[in-house]
């Protein structure tokens, strides 16, 4: 009989359990070896925040999210220019979020929170040992590709995980 045993995380990239590997922009923190070894599991990312200090440059996203390395089973067809190679690596975008606080701001530097769009369920053949995420930024009117988007301020995401357990 399976019966699904559920963990909630919650990351952020502020604490002392973070660290900044590229400054402001990608960071990791350690799991847990039990989360680890437990194999396969369905992961729900509930709630995902991004914050921004506003200014003219960052009204024209987009886009805004964070991407993962956590191995998720799916593809992302948006891939870099003059490629067709989507199926070459599982995607990647843990969550995008609300952009439309941008819209109302006038340039000014102001700190908007900007939250998930849509809750988002997908499967895990297992947690790697850490878990690495980062922002990232779509430029309006680019060609749609996703770029690292550094900048010096909070987000954080808390996921539920869901493993099968046999008993």
């Amino acid at each position: 009989m399976c019966n699904k045993k559920s963990v909630y995380l919650r990351c952020s990239n502020r604490g002392a359990a973070v660290q900044e590997l590229v400054s402001n922009t990608k960071f990791s923190v350690n799991l847990p070896a039990n989360l680890r070894a437990r194999g396969a599991c369905f992961i729900s990312v509930i709630e995902g925040n991004v914050v921004i200090t506003t200014s003219a440059s960052n009204l024209v996203k987009a886009e805004i999210g964070v991407l993962s390395n956590i191995p998720m089973y799916g593809f992302n067809t948006e891939t870099p220019a003059n490629s067709n190679n989507f199926m070459s690596e599982n995607n990647k975008v843990l969550f995008s979020v609300d952009a439309s606080n941008l819209i109302a701001q006038d340039g000014s530097a102001n700190q908007c929170a900007l939250p998930m769009l849509n809750q988002r369920t997908f499967y895990c053949g297992g947690l790697p040992e850490k878990i690495e995420f980062e922002r990232y930024k779509v430029e309006a009117g680019s060609s749609g590709t996703i770029e690292e988007f550094a900048h010096d301020n909070y987000l954080s995401f808390t996921l539920k995980i869901e493993f099968e357990d046999e008993d």
